[in-house]
């Protein structure tokens, strides 16, 4: 749902979950690695890239799923190009609505979007994956040491803890 995409991922934290035997019934809404999920309704923008961790979840209804062609475009290409400063203003100005804004399908096929050549591609990458993943290896530290943090410090204010 989009409340569970927080910082381009999936937070699994309180995660809605459905009976598996459900999800194969209505396996046409798993998500697959490089597909891009987001969120439908409410803060327009926020969008997550479904790696390997995240292969196999459900798109639940709150969401749209881009699935790209990648004989075309490559999905982690498309994921940052759909980040981008002007088109992730071109998305933000689709969405309809003056109480809560809502985000359609139909929106999403009419945003541009300006790629190279797939060899070009390529190199973008070969270059930044290895960044995405030393993000990802980092996000996952800070909430380890933020509950470590959280666990401690009142234990050290009411001298549980001797320092």
């Amino acid at each position: 749902m989009p409340k569970n995409i927080k910082g381009n991922t999936i937070d699994c934290d309180g995660i809605a979950r459905i009976p598996e035997a459900l999800a194969d019934k209505l396996g046409r809404h798993r998500m697959i690695v490089g597909d891009t999920v987001y969120g439908r309704r409410g803060e327009i923008g926020r969008r997550a890239f479904i790696d390997e961790k995240q292969a196999g979840f459900f798109c639940g209804t709150g969401c749209l799923r881009i699935r790209p062609n990648t004989s075309v475009i490559d999905a982690r290409y498309l994921f940052e190009t759909l980040g981008a400063p002007d088109t992730a203003g071109f998305i933000v100005n689709q969405a309809l609505g003056s109480t809560m804004p809502n985000l359609s399908a139909g929106a999403l096929k009419q945003v541009p979007i300006l790629y190279p050549p797939l060899d070009i591609q390529a190199a973008f990458k070969a270059i930044a994956t290895p960044k995405f993943e030393a993000v990802d290896v980092l996000e996952t530290q800070n909430t380890k040491l933020t509950a470590a943090r959280d666990l401690l410090l009142p234990r050290l204010m009411d001298g549980r803890l001797p320092v």
